[in-house]
């Protein structure tokens, strides 16, 4: 480790500590490696505590070297990385939050997780409902004409929540300032003696899109720390079901970001596509978000004699149709106009935050953990790692492009090189004298994911897990001052520059004369595949024409979920489901709505809000649970962050089961609901 020399010369090697070295430091080493972290010589891949010890996760800019430093904490005190680095001020806040440590020296004490409903102890009941908001000491902004906008945590739309204060001159945004930790459950608590099943499904709901990359790093910390050797198919399977998760993703953002330019019919296309990778999905491996199907030790699922032949139908699909959106996309002028010089990240802040994933890699950081450091089986897989210097939004729309055609060609060369063999192997007992630690670098499709776990292990318990939040690729960080300062993201609505007119009138006369020789780029709706879905389609539209006249409005409200159930409640408006056809939409506003839809256990951050919403709708109203874990808390119940299911904070008519309920599900909830208000049940 002789890059780390400097800081870890005098430092004591911890055993057991798998598969990078952990050192105890002093204070003065780890002043070093904060003044490191500031010249750039380390980049952040982690920063967590623990009870009596902080400890950071650093590595070279290219992850050659990769070590982790701790630090005991005198009487909970230790000095402050934030102070020299400032980047790390979110993570260090919410160690204040988490662990009662105090970093001296701290430019920000303000809490970041805790917003003051979270128990004393887990034995207190949760405090009362105060607004968290109007105490904090949001960041001030002075100047002539600047008027301020607060949004959330309720959003408009089918969306996670967060608090976000906007500062503008008019149309342009000066300050930006972002309040999170509204759906933080407590996971890192709640693993804590659970057995080696649960703790994995815990960590595979860290973030619901994400649900197979936060499995696999969860599972390779646990195999690190027991040093467990998992058979080849295993992590073949693993890769297969990664690149699946990270088309549809990359899918739903492609088409996501052009509705938000108001290019629609990119939307309904991505829709599409996205879909099919879905059901085929959960063909193959039973679950359309592939959840607990990545374990510790290997898979849960084997992929099916037929499976490889209808995934190879699903590439083949992609390849022929992608192309003639990404066209679409490319001249299409007035998309270009609003993602073309929008949004830039300079490459220099890029290498300064070590922004991962996509971010990172538009603005010229090339690195991708499955190439270097690099885990089993990408070492055998040819792939390249698009990147880009641009940084706006249009190169990280390009970056998702490339990543889509490489994740395409990774899953043929997966299937037809998949090994045969077992796919698990039973994690190796442990001594309990002992109590070995282990990490993992994962890739998602946002970008790397560190994960780590303390372990007494036998068969069937783990005695510790901490699961370390994702290598932190801050989004933007503000100085604290009365100033304005410059933000890392340009305001969206900052004019394009990129485009001159000779470009724009070329791509228009390219997109016109192809316009006249090809066929218009529509499509039949998808036929459906199943006879049930076509019988319950046609009692939702009989039930909604008789009893509401087909008008029904829903406002969904994520009260603390993995993004798991919001991902198949969006699927709810694609050509295959096409909710609207029943006269059913989602509304912005709650003062719209006849219908609450609500996921995910009702975290202490988020109580007021949820009732808040409810409130402000008129009557007559249901509400609907949407998941288990919105029915009593689920897999979270029992965590000091959660105060349990919806039903505990408002009156619920209907509950879906599901995890997440799949669009079907969520289809034959509303028909059961339709069916309630005939009954002449409101409130």
């Amino acid at each position: 480790m002789s890059a780390f020399t400097s800081v870890t010369s005098r430092g004591i090697r911890e055993a057991d500590h798998r598969p990078w070295p952990r050192f105890s430091i002093d204070e003065a080493a780890w002043l070093r490696t904060a003044e490191g972290l500031r010249d750039g010589d380390f980049v952040l891949l982690g920063y967590w505590g623990e009870p009596g010890r902080v400890n950071l996760a650093v590595g070279h800019g290219s992850l050659n070297e990769i070590c982790v430093v701790s630090l005991a904490c005198a009487e909970s005190v230790y000095p402050s990385v934030a102070a020299v680095f400032p980047p790390a001020g979110r993570l260090e806040r919410a160690i204040r939050d988490l662990h009662g440590l105090h970093p001296r020296g701290s430019l920000d004490p303000r809490p970041w997780l805790n917003h003051g409903h979270w128990p004393a102890s887990s034995a207190d009941s949760p405090t009362s409902l105060v607004d968290p908001d109007e105490s904090y000491a949001f960041l001030p902004v002075e100047g002539e004409s600047l008027h301020q906008i607060p949004v959330g945590p309720v959003h408009a739309g089918i969306i996670e929540p967060g608090h976000f204060r906007f500062t503008a001159y008019g149309e342009t945004v000066v300050r930006l300032e972002a309040r999170l930790g509204y759906v933080h459950k407590g996971i890192e608590r709640l693993m804590i003696g659970k057995p080696l099943q649960t703790a994995a499904r815990l960590a595979g709901r860290v973030s619901g899109d994400s649900t197979v990359a936060y499995a696999i790093a969860f599972a390779r910390a646990v195999e690190a720390a027991t040093q467990t050797t998992v058979p080849a198919r295993a992590h073949w399977l693993r890769a297969l079901m990664a690149e699946l998760e990270r088309i549809a993703n990359h899918l739903g953002d492609i088409g996501a970001i052009c509705n938000d330019a108001a290019f629609a019919l990119m939307l309904a296309q991505c829709g599409v596509l996205r879909e099919r990778v879905l059901r085929v999905a959960a063909e193959c491996f039973g679950h359309r978000l592939m959840m607990d199907r990545v374990v510790p030790g290997g898979v849960a699922v084997d992929l099916p004699e037929a499976g490889a032949a209808h995934i190879r139908e699903v590439v083949a699909d992609v390849r022929r149709r992608f192309p003639e959106l990404i066209e679409l996309y490319d001249n299409t002028a007035s998309l270009q106009d609003r993602t073309v010089g929008t949004g830039i990240l300079r490459p220099a802040l890029a290498k300064r935050f070590a922004c991962g994933g996509f971010v990172g890699r538009a603005s010229g950081r090339n690195v991708d953990v499955r190439k270097r450091p690099g885990y089993p089986p990408y070492d055998q897989l040819s792939f390249e790692v698009p990147v880009l210097d641009e940084g706006d939004v249009n190169a990280r729309v390009w970056v998702r492009i490339r990543e889509v055609t490489q994740s395409l060609s990774l899953i043929e060369q997966l299937l037809a090189g998949m090994p045969a063999g077992p796919i698990s192997e039973g994690i190796r007992p442990i001594d309990g004298a002992t109590c070995p630690e282990g990490m993992a670098l994962v890739e998602g499709f946002r970008g790397d994911i560190l994960l780590g776990c303390a372990s007494a292990v036998t068969e069937r318990s783990i005695a510790a897990a901490r699961a370390i939040r994702p290598g932190f690729n801050g989004r933007y960080w503000r100085q604290s001052s009365k100033a304005t300062s410059l933000p890392i993201f340009r305001s969206a609505t900052n004019p394009s520059t990129a485009l001159t007119q000779a470009t724009t009138c070329n791509a228009m006369r390219k997109t016109l004369f192809l316009s006249l020789f090809k066929a218009p780029l529509t499509e039949p709706p998808p036929q459906p595949d199943d006879a049930a879905v076509a019988e319950l389609a046609r009692r939702v539209d009989q039930s909604a024409r008789r009893r509401l006249g087909r008008s029904l409005a829903i406002r969904e409200v994520d009260a603390g979920s993995c993004n798991g159930c919001e991902l198949e409640i969006h699927a709810l408006n694609n050509a295959y489901y096409d909710l609207e056809r029943f006269g059913m939409r989602f509304v912005a506003s709650p003062r719209h709505a006849d219908v609450l839809l609500v996921t995910g256990p009702v975290t202490a951050n988020m109580r007021l809000a949820l009732k808040r919403t409810y409130d402000a709708m008129p009557a007559p109203k249901w509400v609907i649970a949407a998941g288990d874990c919105a029915r009593d808390g689920g897999i979270f119940a029992g965590s000091y962050a959660v105060a349990g299911g919806v039903g505990g904070v408002i009156p619920v008519d209907l509950h879906i089961p599901g995890c997440p309920p799949t669009p079907i599900q969520l289809l034959g909830g509303l028909l059961a609901l339709l069916q309630t208000a005939a009954s002449g049940k409101t409130r």
